[in-house]
C-alpha cells in the first residue's frame, strides 16, 4: 500500500493524532492509579512509581532518538514509537505481576519519546514557520481532547473488565489506527540525513544545541514546567477521589471542563504566539500556574478547589503552546536533535513530577504538594524570564 500524498496537507492531522496516541497509557494510570495498586496491594505513592521508571527510561532514549534523528528517517521512528507504545499496552494487560508491570509499562515511555520529537521535527519540516505554533496548539489540544473522551471510555471499561481491559481496548488499538494513518498521511520527509552518514554526523547537532545557551535554558525550563504538570495529570484524580470521595463517574464530568479550558489556552496561544512572544506568554502561564497550585490543594472542598482547577487548566494550555513552540525556534538548523533533547527534559520532567510527588504525598499530604509543585511552577518562570532569548 502506498503513501497518500495531498501536498502535505494531511501532516497536521497525521501528528495531531500520533500525540493525542501517547494519551491513553497516561489516563489510564491517572484514573486507574488506586485500582491497580489494589490489585498489587500497593499504596498510590509506590504504584504511581512505574510512571517515574518509564519517565527515566525516556530521558535516555529521547537522547538516544538526537543521534537516531540524523541517522533515519523521521517518518519511520514516528510509526516505530507508535507501535511500541501498543506493544507496552499488550504487556500491561497480560502482566501477572507488579514487577512484570514495571517491565513493560515503561515501553510506552520509550514510544512517547520517539512520537513527541518526531511529531515536532515533521511540524517544522513541513510547515512554514507562522503556521508551526498553530500546529502545536493543535496537538496539544488534541491530546487534551483525546482526554475528554477516553476518560468515559476508561471508566466503562473498567467497569465491564477492570483496569486491565482499558489497556488492551483502549490504548492497544488507538496506538495501532494511528501508526496506520501516520504511514498514509505524511509523506517523506524532505530534511532527513542519509543512514550513512558517520559519526561525527550524528553527534553535531548535539554539538550545536550544547553550545546555545538559550537552547538549554529552554530545555531546563521545559523540565523544570514538566514537573509540576506530570505530577498533576498523575495524581489530580487520585487526589480528588481520596480527599473529597467523589466517584470515577464524577471525576471524568469535572474533567470534561477542565480538558476544555486547556484546549481553549491551546488555541489562544496557537492563533496570537507570534503577536503577543512566546517567551512572554512562556513566563507569565507558568507564573500563574505557581499562584493557582496551593488553593487546588488546600482548598477545604472541591467546588472551590476546582475553580482554581479551571485557571490553572486555562494557563496550562498557554504554557504547553508557548513553551514549546518557544523552544522549537531557538535551533532551526539541528531542530531534530533539538526536539529529541526537548523530549528527554519532558520526560525528566514526568520522572521527577512522579518521583517527588509520591515521597511529598507518603511525607507531607496533599497540601505540601501543592505548596512545593507551586514554587518549582515559578523557578520555571525565572528560567524562561532570565536564561532565554526570544
Amino acid at each position: 500500500m502506498g503513501e497518500i500524498r495531498f501536498g502535505g496537507r494531511l501532516v497536521t492531522p497525521a501528528v495531531v493524532f500520533a500525540r493525542a496516541a501517547t494519551m491513553p497509557m497516561a489516563d489510564i494510570t491517572s484514573y486507574l492509579l488506586i485500582e491497580i495498586g489494589l490489585s498489587f496491594q500497593q499504596p498510590v505513592g509506590v504504584i504511581s512509581q512505574i510512571r517515574t521508571i518509564q519517565a527515566i527510561i525516556a530521558v535516555v532514549f529521547a537522547l538516544m532518538m538526537g543521534a537516531m534523528s540524523v541517522k533515519f528517517k523521521h517518518k519511520t521512528l514516528l510509526i516505530w514509537g507508535l507501535l511500541l507504545i501498543a506493544i507496552s499496552a499488550m504487556g500491561c494487560f497480560m502482566t501477572p505481576s507488579f514487577s512484570l508491570l514495571l517491565l513493560v509499562f515503561p515501553l510506552a515511555g520509550i514510544g512517547t519519546a520517539m512520537v513527541q520529537p518526531m511529531t515536532n521535527s515533521l511540524v517544522g519540516e513541513h510547515l512554514p514557520r507562522e503556521k508551526r505554533s498553530g500546529a502545536i496548539g493543535w496537538m496539544m489540544t488534541g491530546m487534551a481532547s483525546i482526554s475528554i473522551l477516553g476518560g468515559f471510555f476508561i471508566k466503562y471499561l473498567n467497569e465491564i473488565g477492570g483496569w486491565r481491559l482499558a489497556f488492551i481496548g483502549y490504548a492497544f488499538p488507538a496506538a495501532v489506527i494511528v501508526a496506520l494513518l501516520v504511514y498514509l498521511w505524511i509523506p517523506r520527509s524532505k530534511g532527513e540525513t542519509s543512514s550513512g552518514q558517520g559519526g561525527e554526523g550524528l553527534l553535531s547537532g548535539f554539538k550545536q544545541v550544547y553550545s546555545n545557551r538559550s537552547a538549554l535554558s529552554c530545555l531546563m525550563g521545559m523540565a523544570i514546567s514538566q514537573t509540576t504538570w506530570q505530577a498533576i495529570l498523575l495524581f489530580w484524580a487520585s487526589f480528588y477521589r481520596q480527599q473529597f470521595k467523589i466517584t470515577i463517574g464524577t471525576f471524568v464530568l469535572l474533567n470534561i471542563g477542565t480538558v476544555l479550558c486547556y484546549i481553549g489556552g491551546n488555541l489562544f496561544t496557537g492563533r496570537y504566539a507570534n503577536l503577543l512572544g512566546r517567551k512572554r506568554l512562556s513566563i507569565i502561564s507558568l507564573l500563574l500556574s505557581g499562584v493557582f497550585m496551593v488553593p487546588m490543594f488546600i482548598s477545604p472542598n472541591y467546588l472551590l478547589s476546582y475553580a482554581f482547577v479551571i485557571l490553572f487548566a486555562i494557563v496550562g494550555g498557554v504554557r504547553a503552546t508557548s513553551t514549546q513552540s518557544h523552544t522549537m525556534e531557538q535551533m532551526p538548523t539541528a531542530r531534530g536533535t533539538l526536539m529529541s533533547c526537548m523530549s528527554a527534559a519532558i520526560s525528566l520532567g514526568a520522572a521527577l513530577g512522579a518521583a517527588i510527588g509520591g515521597y511529598i504525598l507518603l511525607g507531607y499530604g496533599y497540601a505540601g504538594f501543592g505548596y512545593v509543585f507551586g514554587a518549582i511552577n515559578i523557578l520555571g518562570a525565572l528560567v524562561f524570564a532570565f536564561l532565554t532569548r526570544e
